[in-house]
């Protein structure tokens, strides 16, 4: 049977040790190679954002939910609701690749990625 014991916060605090987690899984590493290869520039549009959905569409998406703030499920919602019935994957990227970065383009993505390279090159903060 297990003996149970009161201890004070002092007593806990004493016994607390940093843990070591790497929190980097590796579809968050690829992401990250990604955002630190893209070329910087004044402004985005369309093409570069299908350069990165191009380049890796599993990758690119999980960029642009990156660059939007949204969870991978509202970015679901957000796509479905943009594009519609028929899916938001690679399948439908290049079966309608154009009615899909009609969708990006009216979710913001080209003006949010500008946004957030040019303060990652302004203040100096590493995406890697």
């Amino acid at each position: 049977m297990m003996q149970v014991r009161d201890q004070t916060l002092d007593e806990i605090e004493r016994n607390l040790s940093p843990l070591n987690v790497e929190w980097m899984d590796e579809a968050a590493a690829e992401a990250m190679a990604l955002l630190a290869e893209l070329p910087a520039k004044e402004s985005y549009d369309r093409e570069d954002v299908a350069s990165m959905l191009d380049q890796g569409f599993e990758r690119g998406i999980l960029c642009a939910r990156l660059f939007l703030m949204l969870s991978k499920d509202n970015m679901t919602i957000e796509l479905t609701r943009e594009l519609g019935e028929g899916g938001i994957g690679i399948k439908r990227y290049k079966a309608d690749r154009e009615r899909f970065l009609d969708a990006f383009d009216r979710l913001g993505l080209p003006g949010l990625r500008a946004r957030l390279i040019i303060r990652v090159l302004r203040y100096g903060v590493s995406c890697a």
